[in-house]
């Protein structure tokens, strides 16, 4: 049955029961405490809601300005790193003024400025006035090379040493290593450049030289000639044999 309201304050009674006086006590309580956290939470949301926009408006700021710097034109081109790959003429020369001061390819080629070594080799295929560069770096090569043999061959230091007993004996270890670098320079220069620093092998012919068959030569002979000739040696021998003539026919 439904409570009436108190006629003096509009309420209705209290109720006697303990468990129904606590579960009014704490919704109370409850509304009370949902109450007074509202305008925390409302806070909360604005202040998310705030962080999403902004959020929001710096990704489209940033967006804009990517494609803004997209569209303008690159006045100062970003330099490509690594090694050179293009062809150019100034390089090429450089790399054949490195050589022609004795140094090897691979020697050029492990500079980070230099190109690799098999970029100089599409380079002496494709480009004709390298290559040709190249090949005359290669002879005056061999001409350093072949001064340096003979720099190593005068530098006596380190050939002789001297042992405990305080005498001097020869450093058979370092002349032998003079020796290996003076014939791998050799080498190298016969076969860079074989004219000049080759081993060259004449030979001599002696006697009289064979008439070609133009000259002094017999002309063909016809067949009956040569059936006389034959008949003419078996004669001979039938003669030189004491045979009697017509037998060896």
């Amino acid at each position: 049955m439904p409570t009436l309201p108190d006629q003096a304050g509009g309420q209705p009674p209290a109720s006697t029961d303990p468990l129904v006086r606590a579960a009014d006590y704490a919704t109370g309580c409850r509304r009370r405490w949902l109450n007074a956290a509202a305008p925390a939470r409302d806070l909360a949301v604005k202040r998310r809601k705030a962080a999403r926009s902004s959020l929001y408006i710096s990704r489209m700021k940033l967006r804009s300005t990517r494609s803004k710097a997209k569209a303008a034109p690159k006045s100062h081109p970003r330099r490509k790193r690594g090694r050179p790959s293009t062809y150019a003429p100034a390089l090429g020369l450089a790399i054949c003024a490195r050589l022609v001061d004795g140094e090897s390819l691979r020697a050029i080629c492990a500079d980070a400025e230099m190109p690799a070594r098999l970029t100089v080799f599409r380079w002496l295929a494709a480009h004709p006035d390298f290559c040709n560069q190249y090949a005359r770096a290669r002879e005056l090569q061999a001409d350093a090379l072949a001064e340096e043999v003979l720099a190593i061959g005068d530098d006596a230091r380190g050939d002789l040493v001297i042992d405990a007993d305080g005498k001097a004996r020869t450093n058979w270890e370092n002349v032998q290593r003079s020796r290996l670098r003076c014939d791998n320079r050799k080498w190298f220069c016969a076969k860079v450049a074989p004219k000049k620093y080759g081993d060259r092998v004449t030979a001599e012919l002696s006697g009289r030289r064979p008439p070609d068959r133009d000259e002094g030569s017999a002309a063909p002979m016809l067949p009956e000639e040569v059936g006389a000739a034959v008949r003419a040696l078996i004669a001979k021998a039938e003669t030189d044999l004491g045979l009697p003539a017509g037998r060896g026919v």
